[in-house]
């Protein structure tokens, strides 16, 4: 079996601040990287959600992620993310709820995160 693995998966500008760039032709080089790989994992570093302005109380760095970048992750194949990291909390458990929302939709797998200890030690794939 041959795993690809990457880093950070992020592409967005702080509080909805989206780049001009359509986000499927920004990571279209990516697939012909994949493309050989039997499953690739990524760390998605962000959060989707349609609300861009920071919850109260709110004073860290926020990474928001539009809808339209899960798509593409999975149009450049990547197969599963992960998203135990520092900002899957950004907007609470709405916000992580919306992610796990889009990427399910979007046949991107998950684990490292979720409504339980038990949900998040779980590893959700698509075919």
């Amino acid at each position: 079996m041959k795993v690809g693995l990457l880093g950070d998966l992020f592409l967005s500008g702080q509080y909805g601040d989206w780049p001009q760039e359509d986000c499927a032709t920004v990571l279209s080089g990516l697939r012909g990287l994949l493309a050989g790989n039997d499953i690739n994992i990524a760390n998605f570093e962000g959060v989707v959600f349609d609300e861009p302005e920071p919850p109260p109380g709110q004073d860290k760095i926020l990474l928001p992620v539009q809808a339209a970048f899960v798509g593409a992750m999975a149009l450049a194949g990547i197969d599963v993310v992960s998203l135990s990291n520092n900002h899957v909390l950004d907007w609470g458990a709405r916000g992580l709820q919306e992610t796990t929302k889009h990427l399910s939709a979007a046949g991107v797998g998950s684990f490292g995160a979720g409504q339980s200890i038990d949900e998040a030690a779980q590893l959700e794939l698509r075919d």
